[in-house]
């Protein structure tokens, strides 16, 4: 306050006076301090959330009036509390966003401070797998007691880490990603469940599978196969013209037919008459020599049934031709 008097006087001394309180104030000319505190004190922060909370404090020597925020993408708002303040839910567009935090007074004075937003989608993709030898089946045959596998992975931000698992307790990383190969996995008589895993930098993950049966191959020698040896001769009978061993006839020629059987197969029946001629007789099961001519008189005939073996059983006829 300044109290200020005002005196007039005249020439007889005679004076009067009119007094006035002149208040002054200083004008309010500085700007209240504004400070982001969270998420982080520094000037960026990456998320990957669609939305986000930002704090931290104000302050000024006459007192903070309000607190208010705005996104270089559209969004304004105004924050709860002054001297620390909350801005909560801000929405964030995809990549960068550029949030000011603005803290005014009574006399209208501003700060501000300002925090870049970089949002990126979160990765919920996970990589495709495959196995292609060596076989893109589900299944697979070995003689082997250790297999080579291996395959490609594709991811729309890169595949991380390809790694293998067996049901039979063995596992290890493959060599590569996008294309990708486990060599020397050791098997286990039987079914072997073999899992391939693909895992991106975000911890997605997808598998292939195969199982390998492996069948320890047989090394025992084959059993030498038996050596046959046959040794049994044929058995020869006589149907036609007797079954006796002397016949008598009073013709030039005689049919003489039997029958014939062997353990293995009967190869020919041949005939000879000692007193001259010979002959193969037709068939062998069932076999007949027809028009077998004969000397008069006296006829020895000798009929042979031969199997492969070269067995041989033989039949003596004697047939009597009585003829003039």
């Amino acid at each position: 306050s300044n109290v200020i008097t005002l005196t007039a006087k005249d020439a007889a001394g005679n004076s009067s006076t009119d007094v006035v309180t002149v208040t002054y104030t200083i004008a309010d000319t500085t700007a209240p301090v504004v400070t982001i505190t969270s998420p982080t004190s520094g000037t960026s922060y990456s998320v990957e959330t669609s939305s986000l909370n930002i704090s931290g404090t104000a302050s000024d020597t006459e007192g903070v009036t309000g607190v208010t925020w705005s996104s270089s993408r559209g969004g304004t708002g105004t924050a709860t509390g002054t001297a620390n303040w909350t801005a909560a839910g801000i929405t964030l567009g995809e990549g960068d966003n550029l949030i000011t935090i603005t803290a005014r007074d009574e006399a209208g004075n501003a700060s501000t401070d300002t925090l870049t937003i970089t949002y990126t989608k979160p990765d919920t993709t996970a990589p495709v797998v495959t196995i292609n030898s060596p076989t893109t089946g589900t299944t697979y045959g070995t003689q082997s007691d250790s297999i080579n596998l291996s395959g490609t992975s594709s991811d729309d931000t890169g595949t991380a880490i390809v790694t293998w698992s067996s049901s039979r307790g063995v596992s290890g990383t493959a060599t590569g990603t996008d294309s990708w190969s486990a060599a020397g996995i050791s098997l286990s008589e039987g079914s072997n469940v073999i899992t391939l895993t693909a895992k991106d930098a975000a911890g997605n993950s997808s598998t292939d599978v195969v199982t390998v049966t492996y069948t320890k191959a047989d090394t025992t020698a084959p059993e030498p196969e038996p050596v046959f040896t046959d040794t049994q001769a044929p058995v020869l009978n006589l149907t036609q013209p007797s079954t006796s061993k002397f016949y008598f006839t009073r013709a030039a020629t005689i049919n003489i037919v039997g029958t014939a059987s062997d353990n293995v197969g009967v190869k020919e029946i041949r005939w000879a008459i000692a007193q001259g001629g010979s002959g193969v007789a037709n068939g062998t099961s069932d076999w007949e020599a027809l028009k077998v001519p004969l000397a008069k008189r006296w006829n020895n005939i000798t009929i042979t049934a031969e199997d492969e073996a070269g067995n041989k059983t033989l039949y003596n006829l004697t047939v009597f031709s009585w003829r003039r």
